[in-house]
This record gives structure tokens, sequence and C-alpha cells, in this order.
């Protein structure tokens, strides 16, 4: 008599498991790339700025003409392109964050607003928020570096001044739906006015959806904030 043997489920992850492993994977790469730009002073191997025509366009080291004193080596101007990574990721993750920061709060109280009060309020914020989304981001970005100048104020204002409108447009369709439930309208009834619906009770349920916008908007913004730089 032949005798199967069964896989050992045992020694299996279940599907719970491995699902909950993937966010501790996901948070500590990003811990790691924030650590590398908080501690680029300490990391660097050179200033980011400082320029040497004599080493213009050094190979990186596993380049048999490469040098460990510029592991990735130089960029047209002999700067160090490892420095000039690490203390660009500080800029690039001040930019996004702060951007997104701005986006998300104006976009979300238009969203809030509209949503709440509808009829004519609602038409107006969102035919402003239809031409805001019509307009390209990048393209009012490059604009504005090009006219005043490529700092960080000035990018991260351009950028916010678009981004808002993808908020609101989604705050307000979920705050639509939570017009129409029990609670909201046992809140009007027991004579809770406009504010304290919408920062009581309509907020708290969009907070949610609001920081899955944020953590996916801050990627897009690093990418957006860089064009300028690489443009001029």
């Amino acid at each position: 008599m032949s005798v199967i043997a069964l896989p050992d489920r045992a020694a299996r992850p279940e599907p719970g498991q491995r699902s909950r492993r993937w966010p501790v994977v996901s948070i500590s790469i990003i811990v790691v790339f924030v650590l590398i730009a908080l501690l680029a002073p300490l990391l660097s191997p050179a200033d980011p700025y400082e320029q040497s025509l004599r080493l213009r366009f050094r190979p990186p080291v596993w380049d048999e003409r490469g040098s460990w004193a510029n592991p990735l080596g130089t960029d047209r101007l002999g700067r160090d392109m490892l420095s000039r990574i690490l203390w660009g990721s500080r800029v690039s993750l001040a930019a996004g964050v702060v951007t997104v920061l701005i986006a998300s709060a104006f976009g979300a109280a238009i969203g809030l607003v509209a949503g709440y009060y509808g009829g004519r309020v609602d038409a107006t914020l969102m035919r402003v928020t239809d031409a805001t989304l019509s307009f390209p981001v990048i393209l009012l970005a490059l604009i504005l570096a090009v006219t005043v100048g490529p700092s960080f104020t000035n990018v991260v204002i351009a950028i916010a001044v678009i981004l808002w409108a993808r908020y609101a447009r989604v705050i307000r369709g979920q705050v639509l739906t939570l017009m129409q439930l029990d609670f909201i309208a046992q809140a009007r009834l027991a004579g809770a006015g406009a504010w304290r619906v919408i920062t009581r009770h309509l907020l708290p349920n969009t907070l949610n959806t609001l920081v899955v916008l944020v953590t996916l908007q801050i990627g897009y913004v690093i990418i957006v904030e860089a064009s300028p730089k690489a443009a001029t």
C-alpha cells in the first residue's frame, strides 16, 4: 500500500501573514530613504556644489576607470553624483511633503464645502475645479520656473495651485455619499450647524481617503518638482 505525502501546511505562511509583511517592508524602505536624506551631511563624500572641470564625466566605481573618491562618478561640471543625489533627496522629500499637505488641505476644504452645501455653491466650485484639472501641472511649473526662477517656494506654489483640484473632486464625491446617510440627517435635526457637521462628521469619515491620496501623490509631486530643474 503506497503512502501519499501531504504538503506541510504548517511550514507555509498563511495568506494573512504574508499580507501583513508587505506594510512592514514598505515602511522600512520609506524610513531608510528618509534617514538617508536626513543624514546627507554625514553620508555624502564631497561637497555637492564643488566643481572641477578636470574631473568631469568621471565613470562610477564599478568601471575600470572609476574611483572610490566619486563612487557614482561626476557630472559635466565635475560635481560628485552621489553627494548630489543625497542632498537632492532632502529637497525632493521636503517639496513632496509640503506641496501635498498644502494641496490636500485646500482641496479637502473645497470638497467638503461643495459636497455639504450643494446647489450653486457646488456647481461654482466644481467648475473652478474642472478648469484647474484641465491645466497641465508640469507646464505651469515650467512657466513659473522660467519666468520667476526655479526656487523651492515657486515650485511648491505652482504644483499646489493645480494639485488641490484632485483632492477636491474626490472628497466632494465622498461627501455627497455621506450626506445621504442617516447619521448626517440626525445631526442636522439635532441642531448641528454646518461647521459642526463638516468638522465632526464629514471630515473624520473622509480622512482615510485623504490619507491614501496623499501617499499616492507624494511620488508624483517629486517627479514634477524635478522637471523645472531639469529644464533649466
